[in-house]
């Protein structure tokens, strides 16, 4: 079965080294750190993982360069940045070649300045450690206000929110660079298996959780921590993305070959678009106005109309890429994509549908963030208010 080939594929690459058996993708030339840098790019940072050689990769998303390359102490899963910019956050799902030892950790990286022109580093640590109950930490995003991420524990079936800042503002273990899982606030369960990716409305008020095994979404009401609704998306249900106008949810169901559409205010599924190529991820433009998926089973990237629901563009982003992760510029005219057999992340322009560079980044790339530009500071414009109202919990021992 041709869905069975492409799991194979991914599998053999993303959980064991990277070297898969299909055609050679097309040269890409070595992207190294600019010698004449240009100012500072307004679309903040383009963030990748490298868990190859366990790097946290940036990019200057205005010449399409990496300018810097920073070693970190776990190979990174799924990561997410701050709404500020000032923040990147990353899974350790699991060490080895294959994953085969379950990790229980995020990663804090403080970005440095977005100007390419100086030599400020990343500050990477300290690292999360949330307890042996939570292991497989997998998808996560920011909430509101800057100092709080949710994120999915795959074997504790649990949504999980960590106080960042506190993180940042306590000791670590000198010797694992760890704090303690005293940082996770609250836990939600959601019942779901292999629910590891999520998406969460821009108010934070519910969190959508697909299940591969179970090809269900489920429906999850922050404020409470009560499951609204659990529904039937499709086979291989695994991307997510809430619309920025709160009012749809699209997931993929690779296996169906589908993107289930639901609505975000009830949790149940409204329509289902055809999607070919095995549709693996999924994201919206900052305007509601686009649906950009990958299709690794084919090497394509398509964009849908997200209120028609029609297909705008499908673009060949090269022969044996493999595309994964997807992060749209904030301004919503560039998506970068992971093409991860190739070593590199493509750059789209989402209005001509089609590719602008590939960068080189480094092998097997797997999690992508684009870290906006931070806006101009107000005395009341990072307050570091938090969502109230989450369920309170007992934090797990490591």
């Amino acid at each position: 079965m041709a869905h069975a080939r492409v799991a194979a594929t991914l599998i053999a690459f993303l959980l064991a080294g990277g070297a898969i058996a299909q055609t050679e993708p097309e040269p890409v030339a070595p992207s190294e750190p600019n010698a004449d840098p240009a100012p500072t790019p307004r679309n903040g940072h383009i963030v990748v993982s490298t868990r190859g050689d366990g790097s946290i990769v940036l990019i200057d998303p205005t010449t399409f360069r990496v300018w810097h390359r920073e070693a970190a102490p776990v190979g990174l899963h799924e990561i997410a940045a701050s709404a500020d910019g000032r923040l990147v956050v990353g899974s350790a799902y699991g060490s080895g070649p294959r994953h085969q030892t379950p990790d229980q950790r995020l990663l804090v990286v403080t970005l440095p300045d977005l100007d390419p022109r100086t030599d400020d580093a990343p500050s990477v640590g300290p690292l999360i450690n949330l307890g042996a109950a939570n292991s497989r930490p997998n998808d996560l995003a920011f909430l509101p206000g800057g100092s709080r991420v949710i994120c999915t524990s795959e074997v504790a079936r649990t949504l999980l929110i960590v106080d960042v800042d506190a993180a940042l503002g306590a000791t670590p273990d000198p010797d694992t660079l760890e704090v303690g899982a005293e940082a996770i606030t609250s836990t939600i369960p959601f019942q779901a298996r292999a629910g590891h990716m999520l998406a969460i409305t821009p108010d934070a008020a519910r969190a959508f959780v697909p299940s591969v095994a179970d090809r269900t979404v489920t429906t999850v009401d922050l404020a409470t921590g009560q499951i609204v609704a659990t529904t039937i998306a499709g086979e291989g249900a695994e991307g997510v993305a809430a619309s920025p106008d709160a009012s749809t949810v699209w997931v993929s169901c690779h296996r169906a070959e589908v993107l289930a559409v639901l609505d975000a205010s009830t949790g149940q599924r409204t329509h289902t678009v055809p999607c070919p190529g095995y549709p693996f991820r999924v994201r919206f433009t900052p305007d509601a106005t686009r649906v950009v998926v990958s299709c690794p089973g084919d090497n394509r990237v398509r964009i849908f109309d997200a209120a028609s629901r029609t297909l705008v563009h499908t673009i060949d982003v090269g022969e044996g890429t493999l595309p994964t992760s997807i992060a749209v510029s904030p301004d919503g005219a560039l998506a970068a994509v992971v093409c991860a057999s190739a070593e590199a992340v493509a750059i789209i322009d989402l209005a001509e549908g089609e590719v602008l560079t590939q960068v080189r980044v480094g092998p097997i790339p797997d999690g992508l963030t684009w870290a906006p530009h931070p806006p101009e500071m107000t005395p009341d414009s990072d307050s570091g208010a938090t969502p109230s109202g989450f369920p309170t919990a007992e934090a797990p021992q490591p």
